[in-house]
């Protein structure tokens, strides 16, 4: 993470998060079009255990996040193109780090 945002005092991930992959993974690699990906995305979600019942049925809403915010936002989109209950968490990892006092898990 401090390769991307020197500005970072450490390196790690909100407690519970579940690393996705890069927003690259969403999108069409040729034309960069997410309608293609969408069944693809859903799947790998599926599998990595983003998607699960609670999900699946909405009791439970996704919360995107990234550095930054921007990257979280095409999370988000396909989330809610696929129909699930989702959320973009624009402050990204700066914010939820900057303070020092939410929780953070260190990378090892």
């Amino acid at each position: 993470l401090r390769n991307y945002y020197p500005f970072y005092s450490e390196a790690g991930h909100i407690p519970g998060a579940i690393l996705q992959g890069n927003w690259c993974n969403l999108v069409e690699s040729k034309t960069g079009k997410l309608r293609p990906m969408l069944e693809e995305v859903r799947s790998r979600w599926i599998d990595l255990g983003i998607i699960d019942r609670d999900v699946k049925c909405g009791r439970t809403e996704l919360i995107f996040y990234c550095g930054t915010g921007w990257r979280s936002s095409v999370s988000f989109l396909i989330a809610s193109l696929l129909g699930y209950r989702a959320k973009n968490y624009d402050g990204g990892f700066y914010e939820w780090s900057w303070s020092g006092e939410r929780p953070v898990e260190i990378l090892g």
